[in-house]
């Protein structure tokens, strides 16, 4: 399973501890904190970034999202029609 520690800014994938960054551990304390909430590119630039939407930023959450992926070991993260990646 994925443990994660917020006050200690730690992330453990099957006991074993994984290094994010500090952006990537942001995204993914909004994503798990909010499990059933989906969010724009717009509002995660605002929220984790606290930068305005443009398009060339879209590259930069998708980016960050493919890399948690990787070290989450996570296959997918759902996408709303018209989100894709």
């Amino acid at each position: 399973g994925i443990y994660v520690l917020t006050g200690a800014k730690d992330v453990y994938v099957c006991g074993k501890k994984i290094e994010l960054t500090a952006k990537e551990f942001e995204l993914l304390a909004l994503l798990i904190s909010n499990p059933n909430r989906v969010f724009t590119y717009e509002m995660i630039a605002d929220i984790v970034w606290f930068e305005d939407y443009d398009v060339y930023f879209r590259k930069t959450i998708t980016n960050h999202i493919s890399s948690l992926k990787q070290k989450l070991r996570i296959t997918f993260i759902l996408f709303p029609k018209g989100m894709e990646k």
